[in-house]
């Protein structure tokens, strides 16, 4: 009989999966783009973490290759087919930031907003 899916422990399963990862390949330091900028408002990331986007961002590629293909096709409806490349652009993009879980970053403006000039005052 099958494992009941409820009783796995995901959390446990994925800090063991980093765990592994990063005793392997190594941990980050913080989160950097390639120049070594680090991103505001984002965590620091884990190699596991970091190649599942990368393992994303190879399916999407393919997946939109594919789509490019489809768009040389006689009679494609490309209305719909533009209709289907940004969805999975944006169900991509979902899961991806459903990983790399990026906040909200303060403003200049955040630590004194009384000081700001009249026609940047927030109006919300």
């Amino acid at each position: 009989m099958a494992d009941d899916p409820t009783d796995r422990d995901v959390e446990k399963e994925l800090a063991d999966y980093d765990k592994r990862v990063d005793d392997k390949i190594g941990k980050p330091k913080d989160f950097t783009n390639p120049a070594g900028v680090q991103i505001p408002g984002y965590r620091e990331q884990s190699q596991a973490t970091l190649g599942v986007v990368k393992f994303h961002k190879e399916w999407e590629e393919r997946v939109l290759r594919h789509f490019d293909w489809l768009a040389t096709m006689e009679g494609i409806d490309k209305r719909w087919l533009s209709i289907a490349k940004t969805h999975i652009e944006q169900g991509f993009m979902s899961a991806n930031r459903a990983l790399l879980q990026p906040s909200r970053v303060e403003l200049p403006e955040d630590a004194e907003p009384d000081k700001l000039p009249a026609n940047q005052v927030r109006r919300w």
